[in-house]
């Protein structure tokens, strides 16, 4: 039998998420959202804990920060977008 795999944009939400399971999560920042950070509707995750929390790309490859409740609980409504510097910059001499 022949399998087609699917993207990983195209995932579905496994974790149970009152919002998103079994759906492809495109908004990062719902409220009511309680996607883990294992979700596989996240293309990659870095937990963070230096910075209290763990950083995500989205689907268009958008880098998000999400603070951390507790271990392993994420506060999503709270969800931000990084903005990428364009160019780096040398401090001055």
């Amino acid at each position: 039998m022949h399998r087609t795999h699917r993207n990983v944009r195209e995932h579905a939400c496994d974790c149970r998420c009152p919002i998103h399971h079994g759906q492809p999560r495109s908004i990062y920042n719902n409220p009511g959202c309680h996607c883990l950070a294992t979700c596989a509707s996240q293309p990659m995750t870095l937990l963070a804990p230096q910075i209290n929390g763990a950083v995500s790309l989205d689907v268009a490859n958008a880098l998000w920060y999400v603070p951390s409740l507790e271990p392993g609980h994420w506060d999503w409504c709270y969800a931000t977008w990084v903005k990428w510097a364009t160019r780096c910059s040398r401090p001055a001499p």
